[in-house]
């Protein structure tokens, strides 16, 4: 398949490609992951050093992971520079490739990215690794992040626009089991309810918008091109374009028992732009029984306080009532970023 043709199906609107359906596999084929494992015998550079000193093989890095690779705890991290290489040169492409004219607005970086995961991840048949995070962890990130730049002598720009990325609401668009109409319209309340808070807290920022229609691979370049914050929640397709995210930007990963635990070495060696946070979740198989509008009261009230999984009621643990002058997000096991909204 051509580059551009994969990147940037021929259609106007942007449809999905058939090679962009399956997101996982497309990276696999079609960034530059394969060359590094053109065979048994070739080695590879490695930032952490499983074999005490001896060089690694390509296989090494299946033998750590026996599971899901995006799950797992140590393989993927072996390629982890190369990875971010790669996506940040995909997210160079399609800045090139998709120019402005006169009539297409072309690629336009967001500010502020939120990677926001619905679907699967509002039904009780997955695990209890996955869920909703309150409203507020993304206000709170958003103005950390501003205050990181403010530390770094930074001038801060404007926040002008933020993007959620987040899976269609279209039936013909999304996977097998997330086409239920309750999934769908559960899946829309929710990401247009935190469009409507964040406009409530940020009144003027001139855009704040969804983007569910784009392909895949134009999401991780969305995620890796934030001006300012880029944000990661409770899923694994986000992780790999924030690790890519490029400083004085920061990228802030959720960590989760199952949430790509490899990338924690590398968000460690790299404190200048990544960071990981921990907040309360709320469970899937909660959200698959609560109706729209327990959700986004849940939503709107829980503060992200802790590290919990809420799976059973009471479902608000702490909330803006008792809120004290001193509540912070947790980030990389620490107390970091005022929370306010």
């Amino acid at each position: 398949v051509d580059t551009k043709e994969m990147l940037f199906p021929p259609s106007h609107n942007r449809k999905l490609h058939p090679e962009l359906k399956k997101p996982q596999e497309s990276v696999l084929k079609h960034l530059s992951l394969l060359h590094q494992f053109q065979g048994e015998t070739s080695t590879l550079p490695r930032p952490v050093d499983p074999y005490g000193g001896q060089e690694w093989l390509p296989h090494h890095v299946c033998h750590h992971c026996p599971g899901a690779a995006w799950a797992c705890h140590l393989g993927l991290n072996l390629v982890a520079d190369q990875i971010i290489q790669d996506m940040r040169q995909l997210a160079a492409s399609v800045v090139q490739t998709m120019q402005p004219t006169d009539d297409d607005a072309g690629f336009q970086p967001d500010d502020i990215v939120i990677h926001l995961r619905l679907g699967d991840a509002l039904k009780g048949h997955h695990d209890e690794h996955i869920g909703l995070l309150p409203h507020r962890t993304y206000t709170g990130l958003i103005q950390k992040a501003i205050g990181e730049m403010k530390k770094q002598n930074v001038t801060t720009p404007m926040i002008r626009s933020i993007g959620i990325v987040t899976q269609s609401f279209d039936k013909a668009n999304v996977r097998a089991f997330d086409r239920s109409d309750e999934t769908l319209h559960k899946s829309k309340a929710v990401a247009d309810d935190l469009v409507a808070f964040l406009q409530e807290v940020f009144p003027h920022v001139p855009t704040i918008q969804i983007h569910n229609e784009e392909p895949p691979l134009l999401s991780f370049a969305r995620l890796t091109t934030a001006r300012i914050a880029s944000i990661c929640g409770a899923s694994t397709f986000c992780t790999l374009p924030v690790l890519a995210t490029l400083g004085p930007a920061r990228g802030y990963l959720f960590r989760g028992e199952k949430h790509s635990p490899w990338a924690v070495h590398t968000i460690l060696q790299h404190p200048e732009r990544l960071e990981s946070f921990k907040v309360p979740r709320l469970a899937n198989h909660v959200i698959d029984k609560l109706t729209v509008e327990d959700i986004l009261h849940w939503l709107r009230n829980q503060l992200p306080i802790g590290e919990e999984i809420i799976d059973k009621a009471p479902i608000i643990r702490n909330s803006p009532s008792v809120k004290r002058e001193d509540e912070k997000i947790i980030v990389d096991g620490g107390l970091s970023g005022s929370i306010r909204g």
